[in-house]
């Protein structure tokens, strides 16, 4: 496990990457409880 960790360094890069990649699928996840909601209101 900590061979692991040292292999692979999490360097600010990567993990603004990953941060950025997160927040792209929680703003989808929204916008489609958003459209559902929408949809709802119209029926």
């Amino acid at each position: 496990r900590a061979t692991l960790t040292t292999s692979t360094p999490l360097t600010p890069d990567l993990f603004m990457q990953w941060k950025k990649k997160k927040m792209e699928e929680r703003e989808a996840g929204l916008a489609a409880l958003r459209a559902e909601r929408a949809k709802n209101d119209r029926m």
